[in-house]
């Protein structure tokens, strides 16, 4: 095809005929190759469709987020999870090694093997000497967290209550406060138990022992913090760890001291975040699993009846004993509980969005229409404690405290001898306050309930805006009071605007979403998309007292369903690998925030 006399060999070919077309074919496909594995990596998509328009994208759930109840949203999987740092760490999979877990076993049941149990009847410091027990568990941390504790400023707050500051380099960015208990629940008669409550039993799936659940968190990030150390990790942003003593009686003596000495010391808001235990760990729904820290919980309060009647002897009885009017209160109360309804401001309707929106097989036949206004608030809440909101389920038992304010006679005492009338009895109800309602709604409803009985037998009636003169009412008096009242905590942010949620639910997703190729528990072998989604919590945590250091508190005991038994009940146990696992987000957690400024987090 050239000119007369030209030489073939000499013609100039195109460079797509050349040796340089497969060269470049090759190059361009290596970096599509590695834009696709960014974006996997940070959980968006540059060459397909989204979900929600995508014909097969059936199995996943979309990244559309609405707000039909009018309440704060809660973004499911917009999350997306975060870049690892360019740090130099290594890849935190590598604490789910077999040295790892046989190291985990031992710090873990040293820990259990110290019966830190707490009870309201304990005395004071020095005095009683079951508070000697906390004693011997510092000792054991110390022993077993050298570098922790060499490397950390470490402060004991009211004797018992520990906090371990890991100083950043950077002042201009705000602290990260991890949380833990110390103190566990009795754990009852020893005799029932498979293995014995104190003495740590790992089967090679399970530990045993009372504690198992609590002190996994205490270990697990004493644990982190003493890898990270060995790795030479130098924070920029301040570390914090704060371990009460008595969680398990509502935290006065041990969060409350130690809450109180941080805001001396760094004021309010001070805080980019405080993670605490609770919420619902990690659940599996169909293909989808689930992560639900607890954004909000419930109210606090002990309503204490207190009965003053005459005595006298049991062979004179008169038609109704103080016991015997005691009861009637009591049957009054419990037939007349709390009506259950979902309020705009209940994080349990976005859960149960997101539900429906990704889930929709696996929710009950109603909730779609009642999420999208069918129902009024309490028909809503009706259905929900009655019917549940998944298939299934225990019906009504999966959500039915979470839309109900519960009340439990949980303590009576009255008689001391059976030849002598009762001329005190005494009751304690605990209540667990819904958000709708509060505490002076939850007084109001019991003098109302309690006032007839009262005037029936022709009491005088005190406290609770009663204030009846004993003098007008011979028979006797009931005197209402309370301890430990505590509101509904405020909902933390998990709207796409709060960076500090963003990362903390992308964190999640980074861990729970990764593949563990070594294990044989199946859920950990298939990848599985992870939708964060807030929800209430229905009894309390330490984490109520630092509410005042920052909006940012998340409730979140890194768990896949099944993982944790029996938690404060007999035979209580943890599977080891979901220790480690739990590891792995307390890891990633403390590295990504580290990798962010506070303008990043909002």
């Amino acid at each position: 095809m050239g000119g007369e006399g030209e030489n073939p060999a000499q013609v100039r070919r195109p460079w797509y005929c050349s040796w340089r077309l497969p060269t470049a074919v090759f190059i361009i496909c290596l970096i599509f190759a590695g834009l696709v594995e960014y974006t996997r990596r940070h959980g968006f998509n540059l060459f397909l469709p989204s979900s929600s328009s995508s014909s097969s994208s059936k199995n996943q759930p979309s990244e559309q987020s609405s707000n039909t109840s009018g309440v704060v949203e809660t973004p499911t999987i917009s999350s997306s999870a975060p870049f690892p740092p360019s740090d130099g760490l290594k890849d935190s999979r590598r604490l789910m090694g077999i040295d790892s877990r046989q190291r985990q076993v031992e710090r873990l049941s040293a820990a259990i093997n110290v019966p830190t149990e707490i009870e309201d009847n304990f005395g004071p410091f020095g005095k009683d000497r079951r508070w000697e027990k906390f004693d011997h568990l510092h000792r054991v941390l110390k022993a077993h967290f050298p570098r922790v504790h060499s490397n950390t400023t470490v402060e004991t707050i009211n004797k018992y209550g520990l906090v371990y500051t890991w100083k950043g380099w950077n002042d201009n960015l705000k602290p990260i406060l991890f949380t833990a208990q110390q103190d566990v629940v009795p754990s009852g008669p020893w005799l029932k138990w498979k293995h014995r409550p104190y003495q740590a039993f790992h089967d090679n799936s399970y530990v045993w022992g009372r504690g198992s659940h609590s002190k996994s968190n205490l270990v697990g990030l004493l644990s982190v913090a003493e890898e990270l150390l060995e790795q030479r990790f130098e924070p920029q942003r301040t570390i914090l760890f704060a371990f009460g003593f008595d969680k398990e009686t509502g935290g006065l003596l041990g969060a409350k001291q130690i809450a109180q000495h941080l805001e001396k010391k760094l004021g309010k808001d001070s805080l980019a975040m405080v993670h605490d235990e609770g919420g619902m760990g990690i659940n599996t729904l169909g293909s989808l699993l689930y992560a639900v820290p607890a954004i909000q919980e419930k109210g606090f309060l002990n309503v204490v009846l207190s009965l003053e009647v005459s005595g006298g002897h049991s062979s004179q009885p008169p038609e109704h004993t103080g016991i015997g009017i005691m009861s009637e209160i009591i049957t009054e109360l419990e037939s007349k509980s709390f009506a259950p309804k979902i309020a705009a401001m209940n994080p349990l309707r976005n859960l149960l969005q997101c539900y429906v929106r990704h889930s929709r097989k696996e929710v009950e036949n109603f909730l779609p229409s009642a999420l999208a206004g069918d129902q009024d608030e309490l028909q809503f809440g009706e259905s929900l404690a009655e019917r549940g909101s998944l298939k299934f389920e225990n019906k009504g038992r999966d959500v039915e405290f979470m839309v109900r304010t519960s009340q439990a006679v949980d303590i009576i005492r009255g008689g001391v001898q059976d030849s002598l009338l009762p001329d005190s009895v005494n009751v304690t109800v605990n209540y667990r306050i819904a958000p709708h309602q509060t505490i002076e709604e939850v007084k109001e409803h019991v003098a109302a309930l309690v006032y007839p009985t009262v005037q029936r037998h022709s009491l005088a009636l005190r406290g609770f805006g009663y204030e009846e003169p004993g003098s007008n009412y011979p028979a006797g008096v009931v005197t209402l009071s309370s301890n430990s009242d505590l509101e509904p905590s405020p909902v933390s942010p998990t709207d796409d605007k709060n960076g500090v949620w963003k990362l903390f639910a992308g964190t999640i997703r980074q861990v729970f979403e990764d593949v563990d190729v070594a294990t044989a528990d199946p859920e950990r072998k298939e990848k599985r998309t992870v939708i964060p989604a807030g929800s209430i919590m229905l009894s309390n945590t330490d984490s109520q007292h630092y509410l005042s250091l920052t909006k940012n508190v998340y409730r979140f005991t890194p768990a896949r369903q099944g993982t944790l038994i029996n938690g404060g009940a007999i035979d209580e146990r943890i599977d080891i690998d979901a220790h480690l696992e739990g590891m792995r987000l307390y890891y990633d957690l403390m590295r990504n925030f580290d990798a962010m400024d506070d303008k990043s987090l909002g």
